[in-house]
């Protein structure tokens, strides 16, 4: 269980990343690493910097959001998908485990109406333009604290979590 002083050093960190100049992903990424509430190592970061600007300035699902669920990935998701069956990687196991990713996604949506770098920043001008960056700015820590908080849902709980919207309409 991740506590609440080490949440806030992730989020100022967070914060502080990215005032550094370091991408929305980076930002996030790196500080869940430094604060140790994931476990890879520092040059991991690297994988993260191409998903600023909504994937390497496309514009599409927001970098910080990406970096969240690569974090949330490194707990829940499966370490060695190799190591289970082949039943035990069919859909049903699968989709228990995608439930707390799913609420993310949607917390993120609600808090920000989309999940797609472009229309978030459309919405607050340009990309990069000072508005755009202001919105930024308020992503990155929300997104490191949520994700902190679905990393601190045990496994059962985070197993039978509603999903919210999601293509195949399980609920």
């Amino acid at each position: 269980m991740i506590d609440d002083q080490i949440k806030k050093k992730a989020v100022d960190l967070a914060s502080k990343n990215f005032a550094e100049a370091l991408s929305c992903s980076e930002s996030v990424f790196y500080a869940l690493i430094c604060t140790d509430i994931i476990d890879v190592p520092e040059e991991c970061v690297a994988m993260a910097t191409a998903f600023g600007g909504g994937i390497a300035l496309s514009g599409n699902t927001c970098g910080a959001l990406i970096a969240a669920e690569m974090a949330l990935g490194s707990i829940w998701g499966f370490k060695n998908p190799y190591s289970m069956t082949m039943e035990q990687r069919q859909w049903i196991p699968r989709n228990l485990k995608l439930r707390r990713f799913n609420n993310l996604v949607q917390d993120f949506k609600s808090e920000f109406e989309s999940v797609n770098c472009q229309e978030i920043c459309d919405s607050n001008g340009f990309y990069g333009s000072d508005k755009c960056k202001d919105i930024c700015r308020k992503i990155v820590p929300y997104i490191t604290g949520r994700v902190i908080d679905y990393i601190n849902i045990d496994e059962k709980t985070g197993d039978t979590m509603p999903y919210g919207y999601n293509i195949m309409n399980l609920k």
